[in-house]
C-alpha cells in the first residue's frame, strides 16, 4: 500500500491524480440518474471545477474532498479508508460533507449532512 500523502505546496499533481484515479474506480459502473445516465464521476469532476472556481485555486483540499464527496455515502468506502490513502484532513473533510443515512430526508434544500465547523480554520 502507498503511505498517504499530504499536499506539498499549493498543487500537488500526485496526490490530485491518486485522488481522481481512487473516485472513478470507486464510481465505476455507477451512472447519473436522468434521461443522459452519463457517468457518475462526472458529477464529481463538474463539483470539483466548481469548487477550484469558486476558491480561485486557492484551496485544493477543498477540490479533492469535492472529487471524493460522494465516496462514503455511494460505495464502501470508509473515512478510515480515504484517512489510510489520503491523509486525516482530507477524510474528515469528506465525512464532513457526508450525509448523515441516519436522519430522515427532508424535502427543500435542509440537508441530512453532519455538523460541520463554521470555518476551516477552526478545526483542531
Amino acid at each position: 500500500m502507498i503511505p498517504p500523502l499530504e499536499p506539498a505546496g499549493p498543487l500537488d499533481l500526485v496526490l490530485v491524480t491518486r485522488v481522481v484515479d481512487f473516485a472513478a474506480l470507486k464510481h465505476r459502473g455507477q451512472r447519473r440518474k436522468g434521461a443522459a445516465g452519463e457517468p457518475y464521476f462526472n458529477h464529481l469532476a463538474e463539483v470539483a471545477f466548481l469548487v477550484a472556481q469558486a476558491t480561485e485555486g486557492r484551496d485544493p483540499l477543498v477540490v479533492l474532498g469535492a472529487l471524493l464527496h460522494d465516496t462514503i455515502e455511494d460505495t464502501l468506502t470508509t473515512e478510515d479508508e480515504l484517512e489510510a490513502e489520503f491523509g486525516a484532513e482530507v477524510a474528515r473533510l469528506v465525512a464532513e460533507v457526508t450525509d448523515d443515512r441516519r436522519l430522515p430526508r427532508r424535502s427543500g434544500s435542509v440537508s441530512r449532512s453532519r455538523p460541520r465547523p463554521t470555518s476551516r480554520t477552526a478545526r483542531s
